[in-house]
């Protein structure tokens, strides 16, 4: 699979690095919040890249 944003381990792997960079963020609650938000859209973005894969 050449292209990245159809990889959905390439979704994971964001998703896991954001939630880690978000734990760093304990003081500030509203940017850990953004973080974590975000990291769930990288997981919707794995999902979709899975119905891809399995459509082609």
């Amino acid at each position: 699979m050449n292209d990245p944003v159809r990889d959905p381990r390439f979704w994971r792997e964001r998703a896991e690095k954001t939630r880690a960079k978000a734990e760093s963020f304990r003081v500030a609650e509203k940017e850990r919040e953004r973080l974590l938000k975000i990291a769930s859209e990288y997981e919707q973005l794995a999902r979709r890249a899975e119905q891809w894969g399995t459509s082609s």
